[in-house]
């Protein structure tokens, strides 16, 4: 059985608990990382994912920080590998990339000129080319989207062949992104059941690529609320949300949350294990000023469970 990981997201919390100080409570709480959203029009105010990252890496020397999850269709591919590149050569090779394409209806795609239809194929393509420019090759491409000859990128990321790329989502095209250029598959929102079968379509999709994602990081993103019994959770988490975010179904019962007492949360996290699962990112479903409180919670009375 792999070693089961957990990491929280930071997010939207930034006027209470600021990076310098999260990182303690990460560190002291014994998180195995910290990961950032992509909030560029959000209810609430968020901050830049890639900015926020290199704010960790400079408070932070050992833990892993990631993307939960970068929109890909919002930036060109050269200059996001750059970016990357970056962050990865700073932090001395932390970094994983998560990845997403964001739904039809997003407003971040809507302000940034992208055509919905075309947000998966646009995706594609900067995968390709991220990973062909971080070899540090000269580099040409010619494709729907995006033309240029002889390019070379350096310094090349740490991590070779380069930082790892999680890909978000569960429907047929995320599926086959992560089996085409996923190093971990990345989903939230789904069932034990569901996530089972995921996998499997990823494995069969590879099959035909001829690849092997036997090594393929099996991460989940996770909503907690630990406190009451689980139907109580449920609505105090999903009021939370709503007030928060005016999100109104974020929450449901074991579709990418777990909620109730810290059993009934660990009993829920076992069945997410079972369906394959190895990394947590967790997010509180809650007011802003119980998110660290949850996360402690989280931390003291879950979390060591599965240690």
């Amino acid at each position: 059985m792999p070693q089961i990981k957990f990491g929280p997201l930071y997010t939207r919390i930034q006027d209470l608990v600021g990076v310098g100080e999260f990182v303690e409570v990460v560190e002291r709480l014994g998180f195995d990382s910290i990961w950032v959203p992509e909030t560029p029009v959000t209810p609430e105010p968020g901050l830049d994912c890639l900015a926020t990252l290199g704010a960790f890496v400079a408070h932070t020397n050992q833990i892993t920080v990631g993307t939960a999850v970068l929109l890909l269709p919002l930036r060109h591919p050269a200059i996001l590998a750059k970016e990357v590149a970056t962050l990865d050569y700073l932090s001395s090779g932390r970094i994983v990339l998560g990845v997403g394409i964001g739904t039809a209806s997003s407003k971040a795609l809507e302000v940034s000129g992208v055509n919905p239809r075309e947000r998966g194929a646009r995706s594609d393509e900067a995968l390709e080319i991220m990973t062909k420019l971080w070899s540090g090759t000269p580099t040409s491409h010619h494709g729907k989207f995006y033309d240029f000859d002889d390019m070379v990128m350096e310094p090349v990321p740490i991590q070779r062949p380069h930082p790892p790329i999680w890909v978000g989502g569960e429907a047929e095209g995320a599926l086959r992104r992560a089996a085409r250029w996923g190093d971990g598959f990345f989903p939230a929102g789904i069932t034990p059941a569901g996530y089972d079968r995921a996998l499997r379509r990823i494995g069969r999709y590879a099959e035909e690529l001829g690849r092997d994602v036997s090594n393929l990081t099996k991460a989940l993103t996770l909503y907690i609320r630990i406190g009451e019994s689980p139907g109580e959770a449920l609505r105090k988490g999903s009021e939370s949300l709503f007030n928060r975010m005016g999100q109104s179904d974020a929450l449901a019962k074991e579709k990418g949350c777990a909620v109730g007492s810290p059993d009934d949360c660990k009993r829920t996290i076992e069945r997410f294990i079972s369906a394959g699962v190895e990394y947590f990112v967790v997010i509180p479903a809650s007011s802003r000023e119980e998110f660290v409180p949850q996360l402690e919670r989280f931390a003291t009375e879950v979390m060591p469970h599965f240690r």
